[in-house]
C-alpha cells in the first residue's frame, strides 16, 4: 500500500473535520465542534489490511462536551475490500478516464 492512499484518506477525514470545526485555529460560534488533539491508536482498513493512523478527536461544544463521531473515519474502519475503481476515483477526485478501462498495478 502506498503512502499516497493514506494521504488521500487523511485528506478526506480532514475535509469532514473542517466542515464540523472550521479551519485550524479558527474561532467561530457557527461551528458546533472543536478539535481536541489526536489519538495515536487509530487505524484504517484498506484492501483488507489494517494500517495505523492518528485518529483526530473532535468534541461537540456545549455542556456535556461529548466526542463527535467522524463518519469518514468510521467508514475507513470497515473490513471491506475497496474496489480498485473506487480507490482510483478517490485519488483522482472523480472519473478522469471516462470510457477507458482502468487497470490496477
Amino acid at each position: 500500500m502506498s503512502g499516497i492512499t493514506l494521504l488521500a484518506i487523511k485528506a478526506s477525514i480532514d475535509v469532514e473535520i473542517e466542515s464540523k470545526c472550521g479551519k485550524p485555529y479558527e474561532r467561530s460560534p457557527k461551528y458546533g465542534c472543536y478539535r481536541h488533539g489526536k489519538q495515536s491508536t487509530g487505524y484504517v482498513i484498506v484492501n483488507g489490511q489494517k494500517h495505523r493512523v492518528e485518529k483526530p478527536r473532535v468534541v461537540a461544544k456545549g455542556k456535556h462536551k461529548e466526542e463527535a463521531a467522524l463518519e469518514t473515519y468510521r467508514k475507513f474502519q470497515r473490513n471491506t475490500v475497496m474496489e480498485t475503481s473506487v480507490l482510483v476515483k478517490m485519488l483522482h477526485g472523480g472519473w478522469p478516464y471516462r470510457g477507458t478501462n482502468i487497470v490496477a498495478c
